[in-house]
């Protein structure tokens, strides 16, 4: 992989308004490519939590980013909030419904 590439891959991955990465004629998708994912939904089949790991990583451990999506009373998402505020991974998402979401 060439420097320009790897440029590419770090600007992408401290930009939170890209997920989308191109290297060597190929996109990927940070978060779906690269990572382990798990979702709750409520009963009307919307997600209220998401939890983003790397692969491997047990349910049970720490190592999960989890978000929580608020949604109002006509259903239209409002909020993604994160479990204590803290976009990385640092949680068990089996321990989910546990954390404040800020």
């Amino acid at each position: 992989m060439d420097l320009e590439s790897i440029q590419v891959i770090l600007n992408k991955v401290f930009n939170p308004e890209h997920q989308d990465i191109f290297v060597e004629g190929n996109i990927y998708d940070l978060v779906r490519d690269f990572y382990a994912i798990r979702k709750e939904y409520d009963a009307n089949g919307r997600v209220i939590y998401e939890g983003i790991s790397v692969p491997g990583t047990p349910e049970d451990e720490w190592g999960w980013m989890i978000k929580k999506y608020e949604y109002d009373e006509n259903g239209n998402l409002i909020a993604v909030k994160f479990a204590e505020g803290v976009n990385w991974f640092f949680f068990p998402w089996s321990d989910r419904a546990l954390f404040n979401y800020l």
